[in-house]
């Protein structure tokens, strides 16, 4: 096994990382075109290669001002106002996904404290990222806490509006909640 920084698309890493999102998180959460699109912006984004050189997890973190990542997390107006009062340039889990074979021995979080780090390197000030709930069920709860991550809001339907996604909990357009955290990485 071993961990890769992606610094420019590469399209067979990224058909892996599209594959890998749809059978993990289920069906149209990601494809070519928005993983292209996420290179348009600064990011920083790790993948986990198998022995065999096939993706079996990555991670990636878009990072940009306030205006332009708070559309991703869908925070009340309330928080919104609060966090783009302090939050300059801000660092956002977009997407991490762990291949079934490849769980438990702990890429997810190795992934995530990877770009987590370059993040910081890169000058972000506020670190936030979304994690998907349904019921009791919070996979990425306990690597956001030990990360230093509190958690700010519960978004009910948070992937809803996603027309083309097809949670692989609902069957159909997503219906889970979605956990906003936050960071302030200047008390790091």
């Amino acid at each position: 096994m071993r961990i890769i920084k992606l610094n420019y698309y590469d399209a067979e890493i990224c058909d892996q990382v599209e594959r890998l999102s749809n059978a993990v998180l289920g069906g149209g959460y990601l494809d070519k075109q928005k993983i292209c699109r996420w290179f348009d912006n600064q990011l920083t984004f790790y993948c986990a290669l198998d022995d065999f050189g096939n993706v079996c997890g990555y991670c990636v973190f878009l990072i940009n001002d306030f205006d332009k990542i708070s559309p991703h997390m869908k925070l009340p107006a309330e928080l919104n106002e609060k966090y783009r009062k302090t939050a300059c340039k801000v660092c956002y889990a977009k997407s991490i996904a762990i291949d079934t074979s490849a769980r438990g021995m702990g890429l997810a979080n190795k992934l995530f404290n990877c770009c987590l780090a370059d993040s910081v390197d890169l000058g972000s000030d506020s670190a936030f990222g979304s994690a998907w709930k349904n019921g009791d069920e919070l996979p990425m709860h306990k690597i956001l806490i030990d990360s230093g991550f509190a958690p700010i809001a519960e978004i009910p339907d948070a992937w809803f509006d996603d027309e083309d996604y097809i949670c692989s909990v609902c069957n159909g357009r997503c219906r889970c909640t979605g956990v906003v955290y936050y960071k302030d990485l200047r008390k790091a």
